[in-house]
């Protein structure tokens, strides 16, 4: 009970201080905040969404057939698509991305947990390099955007080229890095774990 008291007065303090609650995914995530404002965050959905996919395998009971799957998942595509390529922008955070994709991996985990999916090397390949992809990303893309600027072509970064040219380059980027530098540090780092672990049971 003190507990819930203690969360209650932190979540209220903000509003207090004229912080009213928003979802709004434009804006910097400062303390003139409420923390209730962290929830328009599409990272924390996607934990959030993780995990109640994670509960529902506990149970792996089959729900739809593949045609009611194919249909959802086109869809979904479809909205995906629209949000990507078109104007209407109908989903949450700041690429209004979130409420389609959420539908869109839902239904896919699904199908994957019921029927089950062959995983291409290439989606492979992308999973060995993710952790330097989500690094060098914000990276890439100001430096794309700076190149685009500087070269009187600020009316692309608005288009799809200006999303593909990024996302080649953050691949090629983190391909690099995953290579020279990500696989190495982690060698060092099992080695060092490893001495330190045989010191730590000989002392």
């Amino acid at each position: 009970m003190f507990s819930i008291l203690i969360v209650f007065l932190l979540l209220l303090l903000p509003l207090l201080f004229g912080n009213p609650v928003s979802l709004d995914a434009h804006h910097h995530y400062h303390f003139t905040y409420g923390y209730f404002n962290l929830m328009s965050n599409p990272i924390v959905w996607d934990f959030v969404l993780g995990m109640l996919l994670g509960a529902w395998f506990v149970y792996k009971r089959p729900i739809w057939n593949k045609k009611v799957y194919f249909v959802l998942i086109l869809l979904f595509g479809i909205w995906n698509a629209v949000n990507l390529f078109g104007k209407w922008n109908a989903g949450h955070g700041i690429t209004h991305w979130a409420l389609p994709i959420v539908g869109l991996v839902t239904t896919l985990v699904f199908y994957e947990n019921q029927y089950g999916i062959r995983v291409s090397k290439w989606l492979l390949f992308l999973g060995k390099i993710s952790f330097s992809l989500y690094l060098l990303h914000p990276v890439v893309q100001y430096a794309t955007q700076y190149f685009f600027n500087h070269h009187h072509m600020e009316k692309w970064i608005a288009t799809p080229l200006y999303l593909v040219v990024s996302i080649l380059l953050s691949i090629a980027m983190a391909t690099l890095t995953q290579f020279l530098i990500e696989n190495h540090f982690s060698r060092i780092a099992k080695k060092a774990l490893l001495f330190l672990g045989k010191k730590i049971n000989i002392s």
